[in-house]
């Protein structure tokens, strides 16, 4: 008896110190990603999706991940613009919105469609697309160069060594990289290595206190509650939107939403907007 309470007594003690290690770690990712709220960034996601992390870490975690990082931000044309690229034995693109830039709607919707394949972990080929997605400061001509950075997401040692593409996006894209490692049998130096500095890597023991941390890191988003670039009247439907009412994309909710328009309150859905009293706009 008394050896289960040791054995209790430590798990308790272990798992608190994780929970703690998770809350300063969102805090510290919570605070990095401030600087990207209400400015323009381009962001891509490269996911590990080999086998060793299977279907329900990747569909149920590193998703997860990315979804509630981007609680954070607003996803518009004129924000932070999106990419998501997965790897195994080859890296695909799945989502691409620094290209064709839609809303937050749109994104979450898609993300949903990003599904678990399984093989090897050639993050180099990761690192290869994101240097297609990215561009350097050459690229934007008179145009002022709008942030770039990478989140690189593993759970062990890639098959080959990503670090000089990495290196190239550091060096000559000026991107920002954050490398997230899950589990026991990572390459740490590679991951430190890979990332802009030390501050810039997050390392969980699996993928329950990944977890953990994923769900941590979603808070208020600082901008704009309602966004409308590629957002269409057909995209808020049983009931539409009443009059003085228009549809919209809720940059916290990433849902499609009702708003009133300036001057106009209620709900929107199904009924037309009231106009504010007069001195209260």
């Amino acid at each position: 008896m008394a050896l289960w309470v040791v054995v209790l007594t430590f798990s308790a003690a272990f798992l608190q110190v994780y929970a703690q290690n998770s809350a300063q770690q969102a805090a510290n990712l919570q605070n990095q990603l401030k600087k990207y709220q209400g400015s323009r960034a381009d962001i891509v996601f490269l996911l590990d999706n080999s086998g060793s992390v299977g279907s329900k870490n990747f569909e149920k975690v590193e998703i997860v991940f990315v979804e509630n990082l981007l609680s954070q931000l607003t996803i518009s044309p004129h924000a932070s613009r999106v990419a998501v690229v997965s790897f195994d034995n080859v890296a695909r693109t799945h989502i691409d919105y620094i290209k064709i830039p839609k809303n937050k709607c749109s994104f979450l919707r898609e993300l949903k469609t990003v599904k678990y394949i399984g093989g090897n972990s050639h993050a180099d080929k990761a690192f290869r697309l994101a240097q297609e997605l990215l561009r350097p400061p050459s690229a934007f001509g008179t145009e002022h160069p709008v942030k770039q950075v990478v989140v690189y997401v593993t759970d062990g040692y890639p098959n080959r060594d990503p670090v000089a593409r990495a290196n190239n996006l550091k060096e000559v894209y000026n991107a920002e990289i954050y490398s997230i490692g899950v589990g026991d049998r990572l390459n740490k130096k590679q991951l430190e290595d890979c990332a802009t500095d030390n501050s810039h890597v997050y390392l969980s023991p699996d993928f329950v206190i990944f977890k953990d941390l994923a769900k941590r890191i979603r808070g208020d988003p600082f901008h704009k509650r309602y966004v409308t670039d590629g957002v269409t009247s057909g995209d808020c439907s049983s009931p539409s939107c009443g009059a003085n009412a228009e549809c919209t994309c809720g940059s916290e909710t990433g849902e499609y939403e009702c708003a009133c328009k300036p001057g106009f309150y209620g709900t929107g859905r199904g009924a037309p907007c009231t106009p504010c009293p007069k001195g209260r706009y």
